[in-house]
């Protein structure tokens, strides 16, 4: 449906989610990107395009290049997007548990280091900000656990 009729947002979220169950993920993420930014579906295919990237994989199935690709669709999406939060640590935590088997560039990602205390700084930052906005007690409690579980060590 979607091929023949791009109208039909719907269709490429069902294509995308098709393609990425058979492993095409590259093509899931190219049918996301296809949602035109005129689409009030836009943005969230941004961040489904930005999660199909990174999860259900193990981190050997995941390249740099493609946490860089899911870190910048991430920064293009506009600041006042609740989920953003969200997907922000999901790329944070996916490129801490990358760095665990692989080397990295030098270069930053949403703002801190490609290392693991850049990452983890970055992780707990983001569930830190998540916290603030966590609708129950319990809730802000565990991701604030879950913040002070990543943050690196001091050298105090």
């Amino acid at each position: 449906m979607w091929s023949t009729n791009d109208g039909v947002i719907s269709a490429a979220f069902g294509l995308a989610r098709a393609r990425s169950a058979e492993g095409d993920r590259v093509g899931a993420v190219r049918t996301l990107d296809e949602v035109p930014p005129t689409s009030r579906h836009f943005t969230t295919a941004r961040l489904t395009s930005a999660v199909t990237l990174l999860s259900g994989r193990s981190t050997s199935e995941v390249t740099e290049e493609q946490i860089r690709d899911a870190a910048r669709r991430v920064e293009a999406l506009p600041p006042t997007e609740p989920r953003v939060l969200q997907i922000r640590a999901l790329v944070l935590g996916g490129a801490l548990d990358w760095l665990k088997d692989n080397k990295a560039s030098t270069n930053h990602i949403l703002g801190f280091p490609f290392t693991s205390h850049g990452l983890r700084l970055g992780v707990e930052a983001s569930l830190r900000s998540l916290a603030r906005v966590a609708p129950t007690q319990r809730h802000r409690y565990t991701l604030v656990d879950m913040a002070n579980k990543v943050r690196p060590t001091s050298t105090f």
